[in-house]
């Protein structure tokens, strides 16, 4: 997997996850379902929450 984090350069990390998860909550959508919808697993997204690098792949 590439890493993705230089394209989310400047975006802080606990607001962008609270943001996702605040959005799937409201479309009624679980984190596995997200996962599933844009490729990566369930414990990526919710690592979001904490830490991107590990939802990202970077090392």
């Amino acid at each position: 997997m590439t890493c993705l984090l230089p394209a989310l350069a400047g975006i802080d990390a606990r607001t962008l996850g609270e943001r996702i998860r605040d959005a799937r909550r409201r479309a009624g959508v679980s984190q596995e379902e997200l996962g599933q919808a844009v490729g990566i697993e369930r414990t990526a997204v919710k690592d979001l929450s904490g830490t991107l690098s590990a939802a990202f792949g970077c090392p």
